[in-house]
């Protein structure tokens, strides 16, 4: 019972991800503002300092949903797929590293392609828990 629990915010964890596919440009774009922001001004940006609300309001949004997600990764460590939970978490901090100081244009195609790869992830995991009910780590192993 308390797996369905885990893997129902999994299946919001998902939708969260698809919505962030689905504004990744936008996000993008504020992304390279706040940077260009801190470059000139040398301090984070306040409420008002944003071009309009609903760029804050996603700013905001995405920092609390990432911390969710983050979170959902983390007890998924507690699961029988684990192996798959920490490639996932690994992954996206060995990303987070090594893009941290390439171009934005490395990032935007990089930080897509992960993000769509880890939504793709979490639907197989949250499938395979409720309809599937495979050894996913078994399997993923068979083929290697």
């Amino acid at each position: 019972m308390l797996s369905h629990i885990f893997y129902f915010f999994g299946l919001i964890v998902f939708i969260l991800t698809l919505n962030r596919i689905f504004q990744y440009f936008k996000l993008i774009e504020i992304k390279e503002w706040l940077v260009a922001f801190k470059k000139v001004t040398k301090r984070d940006p306040l409420k008002s300092d944003f071009r309009n609300p609903n760029d804050y309001n996603l700013f905001i949004t995405l920092g609390c949903l990432s911390v969710g997600e983050t979170i959902w990764i983390i007890l998924g460590l507690l699961t029988p797929n684990w192996v798959i939970f920490l490639s996932l978490f690994l992954l996206g901090f060995l990303l987070k590293q090594i893009l941290d100081s390439s171009s934005f244009t490395i990032q935007k195609v990089v930080g897509l392609f992960f993000t769509i790869i880890k939504s793709l992830t979490i639907i197989v995991l949250v499938l395979n828990h409720f309809h599937f009910h495979q050894d996913l780590v078994s399997l993923i192993l068979s083929l290697i």
